[in-house]
């Protein structure tokens, strides 16, 4: 049985669903008219294709399943419990041998595709990069997907002692190309992932900032983050000077990160170092030299736009330096006394504004079903 995307009502007359019917019921009342067979089961397994929210994927295929498994047992004069139901919310393993039996006129990212489909990644990544090879995708949607959208059907029965399965699983044909010979394959466009950000706390404290984060893979992040601000006044003995920055790894977890790379749960650890010196018309600090660090961070990216996020994460770690007390005095800064820092705390605050950069870089909006939907 085939289905229309995103349906589980079952149309007769949508791809031979009407002839498939026949062949069940015939098949069905052909073995019950039989008195030496006795019927032990009834298997109805339900598919759909790989795309998509995942829950909703397995609604659709167990109704479609359920859907027939009501027909057969009105039909039939059959009672429900006879009949089992399964599903598959996405049908990976069918798309690969669809894929493997369609000539490379027709894919010309053929290898490329079997390898993100055979891959590790989490199952949205791989739509978001078949979708990226757009000409192999639009015959994949045309010719292929819509043979995953389907059920299979299959009964036991007994027979001289013999278990006896009829299997109506339909075969899956694959269209030869029609227009696409002689076509030089496009050009491979393989998605990339890239952040800019700006730390709006930072901002607040007129603490000009840039940081960028690169996926790295399977919710892999890398991140670095850099800071300046050089504003002094010797007139009035105030300076706001301090630069340094971060670098770190990043794992995003929950369902959100598996929606998009760089949304949802995060958790990671970084280093540090930075040197400042602070007067504000009184006493000075100031940190002559490196001061190092590093931490343990957690937080929090939530998409407020297309290509933006914000992320809220907090730090907590160690940091060392060595750092000078001083104060102005006649046009002179006076040394009063040196110190070592050792501090165990908070080491990073951030409320960061994600710009998302990169081809398939984005996020999807909610109920679109064009870009969602195989």
């Amino acid at each position: 049985m085939r289905f229309i995307i995103n349906e589980f009502s079952l149309r007769p007359e949508y791809r031979g669903n009407e002839t498939d019917l026949d062949k069940i019921k015939v098949g069905l009342e052909k073995m019950m008219a039989n008195k030496n067979a006795s019927l032990r089961s009834i298997t109805i397994h339900g598919y759909a294709s790989p795309d998509g929210s995942y829950k909703f994927n397995e609604k659709l295929a167990y109704n479609r399943a359920n859907i027939l498994r009501t027909m057969v047992a009105e039909c039939c004069n059959l009672p429900l419990d006879i009949i089992r139901v399964e599903s598959t919310a996405e049908d990976w393993y069918g798309l690969e041998r669809l894929v493997e039996q369609t000539p490379e006129t027709s894919l010309p990212h053929k290898s490329a595709i079997l390898d993100v489909i055979r891959g590790s990644r989490p199952l949205d990544q791989k739509e978001r990069i078949l979708r990226s090879y757009k000409r192999d995708f639009a015959y994949m949607k045309d010719n292929i997907l819509p043979l995953l959208r389907r059920t299979d059907f299959s009964f036991e029965y007994v027979i001289d002692n013999h278990i006896v399965v009829v299997k109506n699983a339909p075969e899956v044909p694959v269209q030869e190309p029609t227009s696409d010979i002689g076509v030089e394959p496009a050009a491979e466009k393989k998605p990339w992932y890239l952040a800019v950000k700006s730390n709006l706390l930072y901002d607040a404290a007129v603490v000009p900032n840039i940081g960028v984060e690169a996926y790295l893979g399977k919710q892999w992040t890398v991140l670095g983050d850099w800071f300046y601000t050089w504003f002094k006044s010797d007139t009035r003995h105030r300076y706001w000077q301090g630069y340094g920055g971060y670098l770190g790894v990043r794992k995003y977890f929950g369902a959100k990160a598996l929606e998009h790379p760089f949304t949802g749960h995060h958790a990671g650890v970084y280093g540090l170092m930075l040197t400042h010196d602070v007067e504000w018309g009184g006493r000075g600090y100031q940190m002559p030299d490196w001061g190092f660090g590093g931490g343990v961070e957690y937080g929090y990216s939530a998409p407020i736009a297309r290509r933006l996020n914000l992320d809220f994460s907090l730090g907590v770690g160690f940091q060392d330096g060595t750092y000078h007390e001083y104060l102005p005095m006649d046009d002179h800064y006076v040394w009063q006394s040196t110190h070592k820092r050792h501090w165990f705390g908070p080491t990073k605050l951030e409320v960061s504004l994600v710009w998302l950069l990169g081809r398939g870089n984005y996020h999807k909006k909610k109920g679109d079903t064009s870009s969602n939907s195989f």
